[in-house]
């Protein structure tokens, strides 16, 4: 039986898992909860869904996996470029290889000739709309530093989109944002073209020339108005300390996008922003709300034993708070919800707060540290060399905070246990 797998303590019993298993199955054991009498009863789910619940969807997913390979980074990385809607679709397809050219119509006889309309030097293909015509011959030169053109213009083309939306070039000459500048221009080409194709725009030289000068003015102002539309972060957010005689924990999770190696971070400060106390654990493979909920779990344990008893902890995933508001709700983590819910209703007070990343840096910081820690964890009496700047910084410019309603946000984004505000 599984709960033969266990210690006396209710943990998993990993002198015998050790030596029964491989390594690949232990790190998937990790991130789950050993049986409990305490959790609800079992049931059945579909585990190609993260709600458990089976789904057309999903299932063609799974079938279709083999062909379109979804670990694969980049299809990841394209949807969360920072560039429009129609922009991500158009790299999508483009790495499907899967527009319709002038090579394209011609072989679904849509057109007279395969030959490129602009150049007319060759077959017009995606990598010669891109790369290799006049047009593309014209525009990447001007935002391309020399020193790597040849290299931007002749490595192959799959390998080129993918090296150009991760920004993997041996030579980092281009700017931070080359990514989405890049997606941009592309998009442009591909918009130039077809106005090129559909609607007779003028091919000679001189029309070449205006346009290309009017796709480059177009990027400029298509990445200003994405740059303009993002969200800011206000500059008086910061991190602030507990009202006098509270504890606050600071939690994250962190999860590799390759291979799912996830780890969860904490650490406790006082009314003063002092270090108290940090911790940091491998936790295996899972997915990144799973470690979520390990992270808030793990604080919860450590806190308890170190005999905090007014604590605020605060977490920057919104979904988390959600669920400690509304458990039932969910199918996903129902053992380690109901496992933070006993905790929580010990005898102590408890504020849960969601707050942004940006106001919990020192908490992923820690998370990130702990994928080469151990199973079983590691405390942090002291922070790490490389993070005691970012301690004092946080300390040094922290406000105090009061513990009524406005100051621990809105009632979406705070759960309390056992203290009346």
């Amino acid at each position: 039986m599984v709960r033969d797998m266990t210690t006396s303590s209710g943990d998993w019993d990993w002198s015998r898992l050790v030596s029964l298993l491989p390594s690949g199955i232990l790190d998937q054991i990790v991130a789950v909860p050993p049986p409990n009498e305490n959790f609800s009863t079992d049931t059945l789910g579909w585990r190609w869904n993260d709600n458990m619940d089976f789904s057309i969807s999903s299932a063609y997913d799974f079938l279709m996996s083999n062909n379109l390979h979804p670990s694969d980074a980049v299809w990841k990385r394209i949807w969360t470029l920072e560039v429009s809607q129609r922009v991500r679709v158009f790299l999508w397809v483009t790495l499907h290889q899967r527009h319709l050219t002038n090579a394209e119509r011609f072989r679904r006889h849509l057109a007279p000739s395969a030959v490129c309309s602009i150049c007319s030097h060759a077959i017009e293909d995606i990598d010669h709309m891109l790369r290799h015509c006049s047009m593309a011959r014209y525009l990447w030169p001007r935002v391309v530093p020399p020193s790597m053109l040849d290299e931007f213009l002749h490595r192959p083309f799959i390998s080129w989109l993918r090296d150009n939306i991760f920004y993997q070039h041996s030579n980092r000459v281009l700017a931070d944002d080359w990514n989405c500048r890049f997606a941009i221009l592309c998009w442009l080409l591909w918009k130039d073209r077809c106005d090129n194709i559909f609607n007779s725009v003028d091919s000679n030289r001189e029309g070449l020339l205006i346009r290309g000068n009017r796709l480059l003015d177009e990027c400029v102002r298509a990445f200003e108005t994405r740059s303009h539309s993002q969200p800011t972060i206000l500059a008086h957010q910061r991190w602030s300390k507990p009202p006098l005689g509270w504890v606050k924990a600071n939690v994250d999770a962190s999860v590799e996008i390759e291979g799912g190696k996830a780890a969860v971070g904490g650490v406790f400060r006082d009314e003063l922003g002092y270090w108290l106390g940090g911790f940091t654990r491998n936790i295996g493979c899972c997915s990144a709300f799973l470690a979520e909920l390990w992270a808030v779990h793990d604080c919860l344990s450590r806190a308890w034993s170190l005999s905090y008893r007014r604590l605020v902890i605060e977490t920057d995933c919104m979904e988390v708070i959600r669920l400690l508001k509304s458990p039932s709700t969910s199918r996903v983590g129902q053992s380690l919800i109901t496992w933070i819910l006993n905790w929580a209703q010990k005898d102590w007070q408890l504020v849960f707060r969601y707050v942004p990343r940006s106001l919990n840096r020192l908490a992923d910081r820690l998370a990130a540290l702990g994928r080469l820690s151990s199973r079983e964890g590691i405390t942090l009496p002291v922070p790490p060399t490389d993070l005691v700047s970012l301690v004092e910084e946080e300390s040094e410019s922290a406000d105090p905070a009061l513990l009524v309603a406005h100051n621990w946000g809105s009632a979406e984004s705070v759960v309390y246990f056992n203290i009346n505000v």
